[in-house]
């Protein structure tokens, strides 16, 4: 090493030193702030502890700073508390002592408070439940922008639940809440176009508030779009655009993270999809792991395919099959198992031919 390299390392590691030293000084000056009353620092104080930011992640430090905060009035502060006491984190689980932090905040008409009192007095988590006293938080939340809220308000005027029934009532929240992007507002306004419930029938007005919540990821939509691109209902026919949409539904539902009604189904479809070339190309191999997947999930038309695939497939084939299902489960579309899709697929056609020539 020379000396200048060393020089160079000498004044960096005394930068460091110094810096560190500045930091002690603003933590210090920070924590005087705080210690003194000074809602902001304490705020300030409570979000470097609890995700150590410039000091070692302590939950009780970040909590302290947190109650100071909320006892001197901070709503956020308050909201937090509330949040910790629903959850349990850093402090027993306690529903009552959760609704009473969230009542300071909401009264001083922070929005995700407001929210938390409804959703409080519908459940009837931490407080007797009330659907009146729920209908009025979330109105609150609901004209402070909250679009849960806004589609919460819209579901308690179609049920008539801590209010009089209104669908015209009902209609104005799910509008709002989906011209603010909900998604499940969308599919809601698409359902009642469907089926003309407190607006006018019509499944073109369907099929466009179905598509806005499709193209969010919503599971319901997703099969809805695929639906009505296969019977052609406010679209015309289509049925691989159909299956396209049967397809995001039914990777979203294999992992068995996401809840899909009528998945078994769609995974059958697929798979017949597949087996015939109807729509998608002619693919056995996954059409073998679709079925696969809704034998899995209990639908026993499947259960019966499989058995008519495996006396009719060679192994090779019934072996990539499971690969491709395991694959679909974890997410992934491995490009070595597509090529072995490929290759198989191919071989058992050519097999196929050769035997017709015979």
């Amino acid at each position: 090493m020379n000396a200048l390299s060393f020089y160079g390392r000498c004044l960096l590691f005394s930068f460091g030193v110094l810096m560190a030293q500045v930091e002690s000084d603003e933590l210090k000056d920070l924590r005087s702030k705080a210690e003194s009353g000074d809602t902001e620092a304490q705020m300030k104080l409570g979000t470097m502890y609890y995700f150590g930011r410039g000091v070692a992640k302590d939950p009780v430090e970040a909590l302290k700073w947190c109650r100071k905060a909320a006892e001197l009035g901070v709503p956020l502060a308050q909201y937090r508390m509330g949040v910790r006491y629903s959850t349990g984190e850093g402090v027993p689980k306690d529903p009552t002592e959760a609704v009473k932090w969230y009542r300071k905040a909401a009264e001083q008409k922070y929005v995700s408070a407001e929210f938390a009192m409804g959703s409080a007095y519908y459940a009837g988590n931490g407080v007797p439940r009330d659907a009146a006293q729920a209908v009025s938080w979330f109105l609150a939340a609901a004209e402070h922008g909250n679009v849960i809220a806004q589609f919460n308000l819209g579901k308690c005027y179609e049920a008539g639940n801590g209010v009089a029934q209104d669908m015209a009532e009902a209609i104005k929240w799910y509008r709002k809440a989906s011209e603010n992007g909900y998604a499940q507002a969308q599919y809601t306004l698409g359902s009642l176009s469907d089926v003309g419930k407190g607006l006018p029938q019509s499944y073109t007005e369907a099929f466009q508030w179905y598509r806005k919540a499709a193209e969010q990821g919503l599971p319901a939509a997703q099969m809805a779009m695929g639906k009505a691109y296969i019977i052609g209902k406010g679209v015309t026919k289509d049925y691989a655009e159909g299956l396209k949409w049967y397809r995001k539904v039914a990777i979203q539902g294999a992992n068995g993270n996401t809840v899909v009604e009528g998945l078994p189904l769609v995974q059958y479809i697929l798979g017949f999809a597949y087996l015939d070339g109807q729509g998608v190309e002619k693919d056995r191999v996954e059409a073998y792991a679709w079925f696969t997947l809704s034998a899995f999930n209990g639908y026993s038309d499947a259960k019966g395919q499989l058995k008519v695939l495996e006396q009719k497939l060679p192994p090779e084939m019934i072996r990539v099959g499971q690969q491709r299902a395991r694959e679909l489960q974890l997410g992934k579309d491995l490009p070595e198992t597509k090529q072995l899709q490929r290759e198989a697929e191919q071989k058992f056609q050519k097999t196929e031919a050769e035997a017709k020539e015979k």
